[in-house]
């Protein structure tokens, strides 16, 4: 009885087993694009990106489609914009350091005879804008990340690359009613990868022969809202976002070698958050104009009495996203080491769970902001731990005015188990 017992164990562990670890990349996988580390300005960055019920300005918009209406403070006329560009990076030399996808291995782990490719580092450019006429307000903007992969075929003499674009598209219909105290917000997203290759000839400074490519595309909508009251100093928002598919510009069934996703594909999301301002002094956090700016303390008896839209009470946001399976997906990683024996592990088919927590104090009145956050990232794959911590970090310094808008540049970071990423901006200084 215990040999028959122990024979069925074994069976039934070597059956079960490839399936939670994954099969061969194979031509029904489709890409998940996760959601896991932030992307964005610093300022989202900075409080760990519980930004659906702070939802200001251009950057917010990606969090929850109404920020497209948030008034800003400091502008007195109808007319009022917002814009923001960032650039989030992992520079090559830290890929054996990192696992920018969480699937619990280094992006370039090291081997007996060296690496099966070269990662070439991660890169994220951001931009947006965003457009407020009285109670209607408009958002569009763009982030796009690389991975870039190279493999040298010494035997021919050159370089082959292997770049996965991700690209997101976003624009947002926001309005304000009830004297701006109820924000709603529709918003459409785009749902884009290219698979771009190229080789690169001994002398060349750029890909520049066999150069191939394919694309996948689609769409979904976001819907949000923010609830937050006139005078008071608290906040409540919400989004959600159902899931999106990318399909193939072609069938193909090969790419220069390489099996190609059938598909790429972003999970459902809904996030829910509240954020307060602390403090007894200064303006409150919900002001809609000149009216609600708060009083600057006199430096001498006698002075004039100024005002000052700055808010120098402690801002406290939180959030929770909550991301809902998708079938037969996979991560990046499986289709670029295609040969080298990594699985397609299976990923997002689970629900899972994002907490986030952040705060900022402008320090210096308008001159000065300090930021710090944390979250929890959830697993992509099941080779990753259950959940990898982060800590956030940064600020933003005034700069100089243009027009009716005062620029500032913003840095933050965002450091976690195998994990640095680097974000800087110019932006609108709100």
């Amino acid at each position: 009885m215990t040999s028959r017992f122990t024979w069925c164990l074994a069976l039934g562990a070597a059956l079960v087993a490839p399936a939670a670890l994954g099969q061969p990349f194979t031509a029904d996988k489709r890409l998940l694009l996760s959601e896991g580390v932030l992307r964005g300005s610093p300022r989202v960055m900075g409080i760990a990106g519980a930004f659906v019920s702070v939802a200001e300005g251009a950057e917010g918009i990606t969090r929850n489609p109404a920020a497209a209406a948030s008034r800003d403070p400091h502008f007195d006329s109808e007319l009022a914009f917002d814009f923001g560009a960032a650039l989030h990076f992992l520079p090559p030399w830290a890929v054996t350091e990192q696992d920018w996808d969480n699937d619990g291995r280094l992006d370039q782990p090291a081997s007996a005879n060296g690496p099966s490719r070269s990662f070439l580092g991660n890169q994220v450019v951001y931009l947006a804008g965003s457009f407020q006429w009285k109670a209607v307000g408009l958002g569009l903007g763009v982030d796009t990340q690389n991975f870039i992969t190279k493999r040298t075929r010494e035997a021919d003499g050159y370089d082959t690359f292997f770049n996965l674009n991700l690209l997101h598209a976003f624009a947002s219909l926001g309005l304000t009613v009830w004297r701006d105290q109820v924000l709603a917000g529709l918003g459409i997203e785009s749902t884009d990868a290219f698979l771009i290759y190229g080789e690169q000839a001994p002398g060349a400074r750029l890909p520049n022969r066999n150069l191939d490519s394919l694309g996948y595309h689609g769409f979904g909508f976001q819907f949000g809202a923010l609830w937050r009251p006139e005078d008071q100093d608290y906040r409540i928002g919400f989004s959600y976002r159902p899931a999106s598919v990318g399909l193939p510009t072609s069938q193909r069934d090969d790419i220069q070698g390489y099996v190609p996703f059938a598909a790429v594909v972003a999970p459902a999301r809904v996030s829910v958050g509240a954020s307060w301002a602390l403090g007894s002094t200064g303006r409150h956090y919900n002001i809609t104009g000149r009216s609600g700016w708060g009083e600057v303390p006199a430096k001498k008896p006698g002075d004039e009495v100024e005002y000052s839209p700055a808010l120098t009470r402690w801002l406290i946001t939180t959030q929770l996203d909550v991301y809902f399976p998708v079938q037969n997906a996979t991560y990046s990683a499986a289709f670029l080491e295609q040969g080298s024996g990594l699985d397609a592990l299976t990923a997002g088919d689970q629900v899972s769970f994002e907490p986030r927590l952040g705060i900022e104090k402008e320090l210096v009145q308008d001159r000065l902001r300090m930021r710090l956050g944390g979250y929890l990232e959830p697993p992509l794959v099941p080779t990753a731990p259950p959940v990898r911590p982060h800590i956030t970090f940064g600020g933003e310094i005034y700069l100089f005015k243009l027009g009716p808008s005062r620029i500032c540049f913003g840095i933050s970071f965002d450091w976690a188990r195998l994990y640095g990423n680097l974000s800087f901006a110019f932006m609108v200084w709100k």
